[in-house]
């Protein structure tokens, strides 16, 4: 007997996604909630709560990744990243960026690196198939760079709808 492998994909995404960007997030989530895939994201506005309500809306699971317990009223229990995810956020920011963070920040990066690799960002955790986000002007920027930056490292495709 087989044991289906659980799919994810991690919704990520600037604050300042417009709304008129909200269909193409619909569309996406139509197309893989169906085949089963369970949406990761972190709460943040924006993005990640269109994204979060629209999977829940069409039947879909959701993993929520808290930078800290609270964070945005959201009552996810899936909160404080493991010190292994703020070194792998580290690693994808100079010294200078990441120490001028302060430690709430901090924290917000390494729930990005979560929300691609996982609860506990290597086994037994899955990592996602794919990341789609929106960032202004489609660039690698924000927090969502971070989630772009350990996708991209570990081969996980990334599409930006903008």
């Amino acid at each position: 007997m087989s044991v289906a492998v659980k799919r994810y994909v991690a919704a990520v995404g600037s604050e300042d996604t417009p709304s008129d960007v909200e269909p193409e997030i619909e569309a996406v989530l139509r197309f893989l909630v169906p085949l089963g895939y369970a949406v990761r994201s972190g709460a943040a506005r924006g993005f990640d709560t269109i994204a979060e309500r629209l999977a829940l809306r069409l039947g879909g699971e959701v993993e929520i990744f808290l930078p800290w317990k609270g964070f945005g009223d959201h009552p996810s229990r899936l909160c404080k990243p493991p010190p292994i995810a703020s070194k792998i956020a580290q690693e994808y920011m100079s010294p200078h960026h990441w120490n001028g963070m302060s430690p709430g920040a901090q924290q917000c990066h390494a729930r990005d690196v979560q929300q691609v690799l996982g609860k506990h960002c290597g086994p037994p955790s899955i990592p996602v198939d794919l990341v789609f986000c929106w960032t202004p002007g489609g660039k690698v920027v924000g927090g969502t760079a971070t989630a772009i930056k350990v996708a991209t490292a570990h081969g996980i495709p990334v599409f930006n709808l903008y």
